[in-house]
């Protein structure tokens, strides 16, 4: 087997989760009025929780890319590559 076989991928499931999230955090937090009401406090609360779910290890993950790699070159590409 070459490495190339051997590497394990996630495909564009972390991408998506990371998008959709940051989309639906933004319309959440400007609707959390009327999700309150429609859906009722704990339930929005356990959204917002689901939430962090996926944005607090997002966040790690790119400090730790920010902090912890050599920038060969490329200056701010280096991250978003």
């Amino acid at each position: 087997m070459t490495p190339q076989e051997n590497l394990k991928t996630m495909g564009t499931w972390p991408v998506f989760l990371t998008a959709i999230s940051t989309i639906l955090g933004a319309i959440l937090f400007l609707r959390f009025g009327y999700a309150v009401a429609h859906v009722g406090l704990v339930s929005t609360l356990m959204i917002v929780f689901v939430g962090h779910l996926v944005t607090v290890p997002t966040a790690l993950a790119v400090a730790e890319i920010a902090t912890n790699q050599k920038v060969e070159g490329g200056g701010a590409y280096y991250m978003i590559s």
